[in-house]
């Protein structure tokens, strides 16, 4: 039986040198396949990267467009007061020349009643210079 004790002893020394080398290789295995891990880790932290970039520049290109719509708005905004502005000054021309206008017209009023009044005093001084003359000249004849 010690020659079989040998071999039993030989049989699980195989036993054993089997079983290291089958968890040896799947440690191997393992720590193998940790190590692509981290390099397809990049790949996402890149994709990452990109996806994070492009969001930001499409964020700065919708702040941009929020920018210049707000300046377009301003633009129009100043061009409507402008435009406003300009209306209320026309109307207050044109107020102020009829105004003008209105008092051009009552001074021409005026002053063709002051010239009709002095004509008509003139017409009555010359009617009582004629009727003077007149009464002169009766009292001549009769003087005579």
């Amino acid at each position: 039986m010690s020659h079989n004790l040998g071999k039993e002893v030989f049989v699980m020394k195989r036993l054993v040198l089997f079983l290291f080398m089958a968890l040896l290789s799947a440690m191997l295995v393992v720590a193998c396949g940790k190590q692509e891990e981290p390099a397809k880790a990049q790949k996402p932290a890149a994709e990452k990267k990109a996806v994070t970039e492009k969001a930001a520049a499409e964020k700065a290109a919708a702040e941009k467009a929020a920018a210049e719509k707000a300046a377009a708005e301003k633009a129009a905004a100043e061009k409507a007061a402008a435009e406003k502005a300009a209306e209320a000054k026309k109307a207050a021309e044109a107020k102020k020349a009829a105004a003008e206008k209105a008092a051009a017209e009552k001074a021409a009023e005026a002053k063709k009643a002051a010239e009709a009044k002095k004509a008509a005093a003139e017409k009555a001084i010359a009617e009582k210079a004629e009727a003077a003359k007149a009464a002169a000249e009766k009292a001549l004849e009769e003087k005579k």
